[in-house]
């Protein structure tokens, strides 16, 4: 069971990139890293084009453990 709402969190984590090489990846995984007690619960991507790039963001939607 999911629990309610109010035990949920958020974490949103953005990279704009002006030539296409940054990755999304490496920041989520620093902050799993550095928060080793956390469920994740979903994990949603979304990416925006703009003149000078691209802009990519990731919402980490978890609970705390213990």
């Amino acid at each position: 069971m999911l629990g309610e709402a109010k035990d949920l969190s958020v974490k949103h984590i953005m990279r704009m990139d002006r030539f296409g090489h940054e990755r999304i990846d490496s920041p989520i995984c620093d902050w799993l890293q550095k928060h080793p007690h956390v469920k994740i619960i979903d994990i949603k991507f979304s990416t925006a084009a703009y003149e000078g790039g691209v802009i990519k963001n990731a919402l980490i939607i978890y609970r705390k453990e213990g």
